[in-house]
């Protein structure tokens, strides 16, 4: 009798980090944004980055 093997685990998606630095009043204007959109904030910078790398 054949013995079935486990499948691998699935591989986790290798992550990148970015740094960025802005005024508190231009983030105080982000975090408004995100709430508006009930995101998080780190949600909507890359829903926000991602829509613009798109439209180009």
């Amino acid at each position: 009798m054949d013995e079935k093997e486990d499948p691998p685990p699935p591989q986790e998606e290798k992550k990148s980090y970015l740094h960025v630095e802005c005024k508190p009043a231009e983030k105080g204007k982000y975090i408004q944004a995100a709430r508006r959109k009930n995101l998080k904030l780190n949600a909507w910078i890359l829903e926000t980055l991602n829509a613009a790398i798109k439209s180009d």
